[in-house]
């Protein structure tokens, strides 16, 4: 990854963090950034979020619902010659830790 990819990536993780915190309230519930992914030509990228509770799905399908919106914010944020297309994908990587976590504690409870 080059260094200008990297810069976009963290700037675009960055804006659309406040975009979702301040400008679409609280109908995300408990949402987190974790990264972007931006392709090399900068003209899309992929937006990784965690979502916190049960109802992920419902809100990763209104985040998508608002994805013009929030695109249409980052345009008006961000000084670029292109602003990528963003693309939302939930990230699984707390639910899979937590099985981790939850499978050793049983295999340390059963050898005792």
């Amino acid at each position: 990854m080059s260094k200008r990819t990297y810069r976009v990536n963290e700037l675009i993780k960055e804006e659309v963090s406040q975009i979702l915190l301040k400008e679409l309230g609280s109908d995300f519930g408990f949402i987190t950034v974790l990264a972007v992914d931006t392709r090399r030509d900068l003209r899309h990228a992929t937006v990784w979020v965690s979502i916190i509770g049960e109802k992920a799905k419902a809100i990763l399908t209104q985040l998508e619902d608002k994805e013009k919106n929030i695109q249409s914010q980052l345009n008006k944020r961000l000084v670029l010659k292109y602003v990528p297309k963003l693309t939302f994908e939930l990230d699984h990587s707390g639910e899979y830790a937590t099985e981790i976590g939850k499978t050793l504690k049983k295999i340390r409870n059963d050898q005792k």
